[in-house]
């Protein structure tokens, strides 16, 4: 059995990084149940996360220098042009956490899974990961991602669960590794309406997740359900 073991163990690939500068269609992050296109970047102590909807607006979440250079801008979604947040840290670092005391990551196989729009995707590589706050919250994200020749990984999907029944999938189509990085830089430049004195929009944040960010609306509400217990 110890060599069956040994051999299943020797077979599986390489834990790898997700791509940290991306562009994708994509729906279950931001808006909840509306497609839009996002774009994402981290690299070193920078970040910035967008949820592009078209007409109706868009999320720029920008940290140039990391904590605390972060603002949240919301372009037509939460004022006439443009209001800011700038009581927010940096986004979630979409990735593979290394393993510790309270994170396991396993590789549970390649699996037949859906993207964006139910498209059917072949033989992703499955990763599981589990975080625990002990007596109090699990979280666990499950990873559907494929490599590329040239080592890029492309992400399908990202279902996400807590212990406390907050739960939901990240989904993704027509995913896009950025290479030029300077280029994809540009995507996150503050646009003319949202400079200047324009609207603070910081009153009450739990609403604001909760109609532009899910995912991150759902983990507070699963703390605050956990705690509360």
């Amino acid at each position: 059995v110890a060599a069956l073991v040994a051999v299943a163990a020797a077979q599986d690939p390489e834990r790898p990084h997700l791509s940290q500068a991306w562009s994708a269609m994509s729906v279950g992050d931001g808006m909840p149940g509306v497609v839009g296109q996002e774009h994402y970047l981290f690299a070193g102590n920078e970040a910035h996360h967008m949820w592009d909807y078209g007409a109706q607006g868009a999320k720029l979440w920008t940290c140039p220098k990391g904590n605390p250079s972060c603002k949240a801008y919301y372009i037509k979604l939460n004022g006439p042009n443009c209001c800011v947040c700038d009581q927010v840290d940096k986004p979630k670092q979409w990735d593979l956490q290394k393993d510790g005391l309270f994170t396991h990551t396993k590789f549970t196989g390649f699996e037949d899974t859906t993207e964006l729009n139910d498209n059917p995707v072949k033989g992703a590589e499955h990763w599981a990961e589990s975080s625990v706050l002990p007596k109090v919250l699990t979280v666990t994200y499950d990873y559907f991602l494929h490599r590329e020749a040239n080592g890029d990984v492309i992400s399908h999907r990202i279902d996400f669960n807590t212990s406390v029944q907050q739960e939901g999938s990240i989904l993704y189509g027509n995913f896009e590794v950025a290479h030029d990085i300077d280029a994809h830089r540009a995507k996150f430049a503050v646009p003319d309406q949202c400079t200047g004195n324009i609207l603070n929009c910081c009153d009450d944040q739990d609403e604001l997740d909760q109609k532009y960010d899910f995912h991150s609306f759902a983990l507070r509400q699963a703390q605050k359900a956990a705690v509360s217990v």
